[in-house]
C-alpha cells in the first residue's frame, strides 16, 4: 500500500479533533433539577443534575436500589427537549442515553449494556457462523412518564419505519461525513472523507 493509499482514512487523532465541530452545546438549565422517571416496567429512575457536567442517579426496582454519578452531556435539539448521555461503570458498564419530552412528560432510554471481555473476543465472522448478533453490545429501549405516574394514557416515543430505505448522511465536520443506507439501525454504515457532498 502506498504512502497515498494510507492517507485516504484519517488517523483517530484527526477524527476526535473534527467530530465535536456541529456538536450541539452543553445546556445548563438542567443544573440543580431532578427528573423522576417512572418507567413501564415498574420501576423508578431519579436524575439529580449536580452541576454542568455530573449526574447522580438513583434506580428504585422492587426492593433494590442502586446508586451512581456519572459525567453526562445534556443537549437540547428542540424546545423542551433534552437529551442526556452518560456512561455508567458500577458492576456491568452501560451507556445511558435518555430522551425527556417535557412538552409531553415523557421520556425513552436506551440502555446499551456493553461487552465483557470474552464477549468482545468473539469476531463478527465467529457470529455470524452461529447465528449471533453482529455485536456484543446488547440495546434496550424503556419508556417512562416523567414526574408522574406511568398509566395506560401514558403517551410514547413510538419505533417507525420511516428510515426504512432512506439514505442519510451525518455531517461530523466541515471534513468528515458518514452515509448510512439501509436502515434500520445495524444496518451496514461505511465512513467516508469528503470536503463537499
Amino acid at each position: 500500500m502506498s504512502k497515498q493509499q494510507e492517507r485516504e482514512f484519517p488517523t483517530i487523532e484527526e477524527l476526535s479533533q473534527g467530530f465535536s465541530e456541529y456538536r450541539l452545546p452543553q445546556i445548563e438549565e438542567i443544573v440543580g433539577q431532578t427528573y423522576t422517571l417512572n418507567y413501564e416496567t415498574g420501576h423508578v429512575v431519579e436524575y439529580h443534575f449536580l452541576d454542568c457536567e455530573t449526574v447522580k442517579i438513583i434506580d428504585r426496582a422492587e426492593d433494590k436500589e442502586e446508586k451512581t454519578s456519572a459525567i453526562y452531556t445534556a443537549v437540547s435539539p428542540r424546545k423542551n427537549i433534552i437529551m442526556i448521555d452518560c456512561v455508567c461503570s458500577y458492576g456491568d458498564t452501560k451507556s445511558l442515553t435518555t430522551v425527556i419530552d417535557l412538552n409531553k412528560n415523557i421520556a425513552t432510554t436506551l440502555t446499551g449494556l456493553l461487552p465483557n471481555r470474552e464477549e468482545v473476543l468473539i469476531s463478527q465472522f465467529e457470529r455470524g457462523d452461529k447465528g449471533l448478533p453482529l455485536t456484543s453490545v446488547k440495546g434496550i429501549f424503556e419508556h417512562a412518564a416523567v414526574n408522574t405516574a406511568f398509566t395506560e394514557e401514558t403517551e410514547k416515543h413510538e419505533f417507525t419505519t420511516e428510515l426504512v430505505g432512506e439514505r442519510i448522511a451525518f455531517q461530523y465536520s466541515s471534513n468528515d461525513m458518514t452515509k448510512v443506507t439501509n436502515f434500520p439501525v445495524g444496518s451496514y454504515a461505511k465512513r467516508l472523507n469528503y470536503t463537499q457532498y
